[in-house]
């Protein structure tokens, strides 16, 4: 036999269950849409700053050859050491419109890239001190440009993996 006070517990209890199934619903929802979301908008600020330091990049290889072939003006004839200031510049870098750690994550990328690749295929290399741009290897513009559009090109994937293992823009954070 139930009991008034029991009847009333088990009525109020089964009233509830609907409530909790679908707040348990909506709490497993609203969890995932929270996720999704956070997925795709760290999804769109990589492409964005991926676009960023591709054209900075393209920026900096324009003023590489600025005047060129005829006339050298940003890049020493005899050693192609480039006489302006790279993108990953700690104190020029905004003027490429990066910020200081976007710079570093372009130069971590860039570094990455060229150490992939055999010394005739870099567009640009680094000896300790200065950068050098291979005129050799790119001797006009265009296939300056052909280089950052296929090999030098910065991925949103590729950006949003650097942003992780490089927080701040240093190993570690």
């Amino acid at each position: 036999m139930i009991t008034g006070k029991l009847h009333d517990d088990l009525r109020d209890v089964a009233g509830r269950l609907p409530v909790a199934a679908t707040a348990a619903v909506r709490g497993w929802a609203k969890e995932e849409l929270r996720k999704a979301a956070e997925v795709n908008s760290r999804r769109v600020v990589a492409e964005a700053k991926a676009e960023l330091a591709n054209r900075a990049l393209w920026r900096f290889t324009e003023l590489c050859y600025d005047g060129a072939p005829a006339v050298w003006y940003n890049v020493n004839r005899r050693s192609g050491r480039i006489d302006v200031p790279t993108p990953w510049s700690r104190t020029r870098c905004y003027d490429y419109g990066l910020t200081d750690v976007a710079g570093r994550l372009l130069r971590v990328h860039l570094v990455g890239v060229l150490e992939r690749l055999p010394e005739r295929r870099r567009l640009f290399w680094y000896d300790g001190q200065y950068w050098h741009l291979n005129r050799g290897g790119f001797e006009t513009l265009p296939a300056a440009q052909e280089w950052l559009t296929t090999v030098g090109i910065v991925t949103a994937a590729r950006w949003d993996a650097l942003s992780q293992a490089y927080p701040n823009g240093r190993k570690g954070g």
